[in-house]
């Protein structure tokens, strides 16, 4: 809301600024649109920052609006903090190549592949795939999903036919109040 208030003074101080130090000849392609979506990019990266050092400090209470706004690697490292707090061991597969594991949790001599979607959107059966597919890569015994979001009818059936654990937005909000993430 603040930001709708404030968006029409923002942008005639922006333009008085461009036209004052004349770059505004200079910045034709500056639009309104453009401007709303840097508006947008910074508030997004002022909640990630403010969320990382947060739970850098350990502070408590974290929400799922809190992690929506991370990327998806900054989404597995918040895994680790709570698989960790849940007694795993837990290690970081590479970035890209991972063959359908972000991570590899062990406890008590089994070992879990973990595929890590934080999505705006409900996640499909590929994923499921994508984790059943790593068991193998990765000598694991079981696999699970993990999204900020809820899974298709399709991702659903085929988890219960391969025995893939399915996490979604619900639980990782129990995850939270439980562990105090």
């Amino acid at each position: 809301e603040d930001r709708q208030r404030l968006l029409p003074q923002f942008r005639t101080m922006l333009n008085q600024s461009l036209h004052d130090t004349g770059l505004f000849e200079s910045n034709q392609h500056l639009t309104i649109e453009s401007i709303e979506e840097e508006i947008r990019l910074a508030e997004k990266k002022l909640q990630r920052d403010s969320f990382k050092k947060s739970l850098l400090a350990g502070e408590p209470s974290k929400t799922m609006l809190d992690l929506d706004v991370l990327t998806g690697i900054e989404f597995e490292h918040f895994l680790v903090k709570i698989f960790e707090k849940m007694g795993y061991q837990c290690e970081v597969t590479k970035a890209s190549g991972d063959f359908g594991a972000d991570l590899l949790i062990s406890k008590v001599g089994v070992r879990t592949v973990v595929q890590a979607k934080r999505y705006n959107d409900k996640v499909s059966p590929k994923a499921v795939q994508e984790a059943v597919a790593a068991i193998r890569q990765y000598d694991a015994n079981d696999a699970m999903v993990v999204t900020t979001n809820y899974f298709t009818k399709g991702a659903n059936e085929l988890a219960d036919n391969n025995n893939v654990v399915l996490v979604d937005r619900d639980k990782i909000e129990e995850w939270l109040k439980q562990y105090q993430i």
